[in-house]
């Protein structure tokens, strides 16, 4: 990620993308299947290949990648490479929460071809049937502006609603959300 955005490195995407594909295939390295997945369904970095880039994120979500989970999610819910299956869309997203994502996630590993601000309106409808993961993730895109103005009572709010419903992560959140308003 460093090499492919030039964080702290001389910027070399080739070589970057060389190193992932060497960790995805031979290392069987979970975020790097991740990284070079959402690369070929973009086309960032390497020659759009959607049957590829789904290969590549499948693998990585069945070894639990939170990133993973979540680009798969998108391409359920709009049928990229994939067919269209709202009842999977949960599913991943719910694999993605269990991972913290994109909780500590540094902003330059998050994907640029995330579209949270689509993402926030699928939580907005999960969490109208009761979705506790999904309010747990509306707590996420306000407490980081992701998709949404960053807007931390909403966020204590979604996270409150979450723990009520019984997802012990919406407890953590709500202390570390506390704990920055001191």
């Amino acid at each position: 990620a460093c090499l492919r955005n030039g964080i702290s490195l001389n910027k070399n995407p080739q070589r970057a993308m060389e190193l992932l594909n060497t960790l995805a295939t031979d290392e069987k390295n979970s975020s790097a299947q991740a990284m070079l997945g959402a690369c070929f369904l973009t086309g960032d970095g390497a020659a759009r290949n959607i049957p590829r880039g789904i290969s590549f994120l499948k693998q990585a979500v069945d070894a639990g990648d939170g990133l993973a989970a979540w680009k798969m999610a998108i391409c359920q819910r709009n049928g990229i490479g994939v067919a269209k299956d709202p009842r999977m869309v949960e599913v991943l997203f719910n694999k993605a929460s269990d991972d913290f994502f994109p909780q500590g996630v540094e902003d330059f590993w998050k994907p640029t071809a995330l579209q949270f601000s689509e993402a926030v309106g699928i939580f907005k409808s999960m969490s109208s049937s009761g979705n506790k993961n999904a309010l747990l993730w509306l707590g996420i895109c306000h407490e980081n502006g992701l998709g949404v103005n960053r807007d931390l009572n909403a966020a204590l709010q979604f996270f409150q609603e979450a723990q009520l419903k019984g997802l012990a992560s919406g407890q953590k959140a709500i202390d570390r959300i506390k704990l920055a308003s001191k």
